[in-house]
């Protein structure tokens, strides 16, 4: 039995194995592993043995005399070095070997201890299966499986079921399966975009017009384009009605027929080719304030009708004075017609002050927005290129004085001789004017000949109608200012504003003959006739230059003041 000093010294160790932070500490101290070693030999009767296995542990090593552990190879691990450590495999002379699996490959690091297999993720290939890499030995999770792919997903691979009839082979890549020409698809079971009607045989194209599509795709099935919104056809290459010039620049394909409101259908005008209205320096342009910011207004050559830009473009290079200039938003461009006023913003704007900053602005309703923020009709840009009263430029953003300069508008013009086609604007219009409005010219203008505007005073938006002339005019065809109404070609006799009055000394109601004692019908009305010897009276007979004196009995009258021979020559 242990004497009271033996028994303290025995519960301080007992304590200090049960304190896991004190645990080592006191299994090497001398007093409790003298303890420790007294009690194993007394329960044990003896020393036990250390049986280290000689083939995990190290040569000429013995146990620890305190729990017996053998001192192991690397790798190594077990009482008796018996066995490999997790995450290594093979135990030899050397010791263990590392497992080495592959973290994208493997559910973990550790593999089996005796060959090494590590646990795949799935669809990742083991020891003895048909891998990508061609390494059918291989333990360590590296590859895919054979007709699998996916792998550096980290999620294991995924079946390729690469079709049939649309993959060259039935194996796939990290991108999916390789597909034979046109086709598409993780399967390959799918026309790639830009083709339709799959087969085995390969995909047909779509040959959608890039300029009246929206994308290169189409149907699936039946090959039909996804069109803009003023394009039509399988194809999307042709115009909707009421609209012409296909154009890859113009999101809608084809810009609308303006015709003044009068249009039914429309096509490119002949004869018109780009020009420019260009300004190199803007030196002496006048400084306007718009809404408190100050801008360059443009000079007159670049206003009033200007219809001829639409689809062209405005181009102009500004650049900072003193220092570089980031607007989130900026109002760059002001165009104004006497009813209305448009604007080009920008967002994100950066300026630099070491060199110019080159802006070009396609004249189309998109690119634009009302004072409130609303896009502009297609019409509205029209109507307002037709008159346009001013154009502004930027010269200030941010505090910041800008050089504007190399202003440029594009447009068409109308030439006689030929020029090379690829100058010729094609976004001009030649209207085909609409029956019932009653008007005429290449963009319905004008009233037709005969014709007046409905509105008095009208404008070229109102629509016409027939002169009124009374049915007095000179010919079937009444002719009439086609503002005012006013008739032009009142017939001889006629006068006013309708050529509804007799001209002065033209019998009424009708107005085709002179009063007695005139002649000579004509638009002003009747002259007097020249006085006749006394006993005859003059007599128009509607001809001009033809009179003759008659003799006339008047009661009372006994005699013949001429003789007979000088009636016969006057007759």
């Amino acid at each position: 039995y242990a004497d009271d000093d033996q028994q303290a010294e025995y519960e301080a160790c007992e304590q200090g194995l049960a304190r896991l932070a004190e645990r080592t500490i006191t299994i090497i101290d001398p007093a409790c592993s003298h303890l420790f070693l007294s009690l194993s030999a007394e329960l044990y009767d003896g020393a036990l043995p250390c049986d280290c296995d000689p083939l995990g542990s190290v040569p000429g090593s013995t146990c620890n005399p305190i729990g017996g552990s053998c001192s192991c190879k690397p790798g190594v691990f077990g009482q008796q070095c018996d066995r490999c450590e997790p995450g290594y495999f093979n135990m030899t002379a050397r010791g263990c070997s590392p497992c080495s699996c592959i973290d994208l490959g493997a559910q973990s690091l550790v593999c089996d201890y005796v060959t090494g297999q590590c646990v795949c993720r799935p669809g990742v290939s083991l020891s003895g299966q048909e891998n990508t890499l061609g390494l059918p030995m291989d333990k360590t999770c590296r590859s895919c499986l054979v007709g699998y792919y996916g792998y550096n997903t980290g999620e294991g691979c995924q079946e390729c079921s690469c079709d049939e009839g649309g993959s060259e082979s039935q194996q796939c890549n990290e991108d999916g399966c390789i597909c034979k020409p046109t086709i598409g698809g993780a399967r390959c079971d799918q026309c790639q975009d830009g083709y339709y009607n799959y087969s085995p045989l390969g995909c047909m194209a779509c040959n959608c017009s890039i300029a009246g599509s929206l994308n290169e795709t189409c149907d699936a099935f039946t090959g039909t384009c996804y069109c803009k919104a003023n394009t039509e056809g399988v194809q999307c290459d042709s115009c909707v009605p009421r609209s012409f010039n296909l154009h890859e620049a113009n999101p809608q394909g084809c810009q609308d027929c303006f015709c003044y409101g009068h249009g039914g259908n429309c096509s490119s005008a002949e004869g018109f080719y780009g020009s420019s209205i260009v300004a190199s320096s803007t030196r002496l342009w006048e400084i306007a304030h718009v809404n408190g910011s100050p801008y360059l207004k443009a000079p007159p050559e670049f206003l009033n009708d200007q219809s001829a830009s639409y689809m062209q473009y405005l181009s102009f290079e500004l650049r900072s004075r003193r220092q570089p200039v980031w607007l989130p938003n900026a109002t760059l461009v002001i165009l104004e017609s006497s009813e209305d006023t448009l604007l080009y913003q920008r967002t994100d704007l950066n300026i630099s002050d070491d060199s110019f900053t080159e802006f070009n602005i396609l004249l189309h309703e998109s690119e634009f927005v009302t004072v409130v923020g609303d896009q502009p009709s297609s019409f509205q840009m029209h109507q307002l290129l037709s008159d346009l009263q001013a154009l502004y430029i930027a010269m200030q953003l941010l505090n910041e004085t800008s050089d504007v300069v190399d202003v440029s508008l594009d447009t068409g013009v109308q030439v006689n001789e030929t020029q090379p086609e690829n100058n010729r604007v094609m976004s001009v219009e030649n209207c085909t004017c609409l029956d019932d409005h009653y008007v005429d010219g290449p963009q319905c203008m004008q009233c037709m000949l005969g014709h007046m505007r409905a509105v008095g005073n009208g404008t070229v938006y109102d629509v016409c109608l027939a002169c009124n002339c009374s049915g007095n005019t000179l010919g079937d065809q009444p002719e009439c200012n086609d503002t005012t109404g006013e008739c032009l070609n009142c017939r001889n006799g006629t006068v006013g504003f309708h050529c509804e009055q007799c001209a002065p000394h033209v019998n009424e109601p009708f107005c085709t003959e002179c009063e007695r004692g005139y002649f000579g019908l004509s638009k002003e009305g009747c002259q007097a006739c020249p006085d006749c010897d006394s006993g005859f009276v003059a007599e128009d007979i509607g001809v001009l230059s033809h009179r003759q004196c008659s003799m006339a009995w008047e009661r009372g009258w006994t005699q013949v003041r001429h003789s007979q021979t000088q009636l016969r020559s006057l007759l």
